[in-house]
């Protein structure tokens, strides 16, 4: 009788260590999936920054154009005003001369 109650324990320890180590396989078989998705998403996520990358550099590169072209408009306007300062300053030095006013920079 002992015998066939060890005999039947063993088979139930058996039975419980194939139960555990079938749930451990498919375990490891999620888990594998589970790497195998992460690495695809891994793989995706370099693409998109890769294309970000090359985003940014591109508006990267438009902003520098675009601030050379603003500075050389702010460089010809500032031309413009300095001669046209000047031209004001030389009519309104003939004026004052005409009307006999003196110039107070030159007493």
């Amino acid at each position: 009788m002992k015998i066939y109650r060890l005999e039947k324990t063993l088979q139930a320890d058996v039975s419980s260590i194939k139960n555990i180590q079938q749930k451990q396989g498919e375990r490891l078989e999620a888990f594998e999936s589970g790497q195998k998705n992460l690495q695809v998403d891994v793989k995706e996520l370099h693409g998109k920054v890769d294309n970000v990358e090359l985003k940014t550099e591109a508006i990267h590169e438009y902003q520098l154009k675009a601030h050379h072209e603003i500075m050389g408009k702010v460089f010809e306007s500032n031309e413009i005003n300095g001669q046209e300062q000047k031209a004001l300053e030389k009519r309104i030095e003939v004026l004052e001369e005409n009307a006999g006013i003196p110039h107070p920079d030159k007493n």
